[in-house]
């Protein structure tokens, strides 16, 4: 048998005024937001934080995908890795809608698990400036 800890959390963001303060719980899988998600802008860099049980994701691998792939030849996916601290730094060109996945495993588990992995959803909008 084998037995995995699996953490899995699917967040939209919507903003009416001033975006809301997100909290973190340290447990699971979470986004701690450098930038908030409700604040991005075209030409700006972004900063985003993943959090496992309180601890920075480090090589945890991010695709970042804007909407209307359907409709291009190509994804034009943007891929990269969270940095020691957890963070990737990003700046986006284009306004629109962007779903983001974070996937990473590790043998870290407490015992009977055997390997741990988180995979966090994000769907949020970018701003034209």
């Amino acid at each position: 048998m084998r037995v995995i800890d699996s953490s899995r959390r699917i967040e939209v963001f919507v903003s009416l005024g001033k975006p809301s303060e997100i909290k973190m719980t340290g447990k699971g899988i979470e986004l701690n937001p450098v930038t908030h998600p409700n604040d991005l802008y075209t030409g700006e860099e972004a900063t985003m934080q993943f959090m496992l049980n309180g601890q920075p994701v480090s090589g945890g691998d991010v695709v970042i995908v804007k909407d209307g792939e359907k409709y291009r030849n190509e994804a034009k996916a943007i891929k990269t890795s969270t940095d020691n601290d957890g963070n990737i730094n990003i700046t986006f060109e284009e306004a629109g809608l962007y779903y983001l996945e974070m996937e990473y495993s590790d043998e870290n588990a407490k015992a009977p698990a055997k390997e741990r992995s988180a995979n966090y959803s994000a769907v949020f909008e970018v701003q034209a400036l």
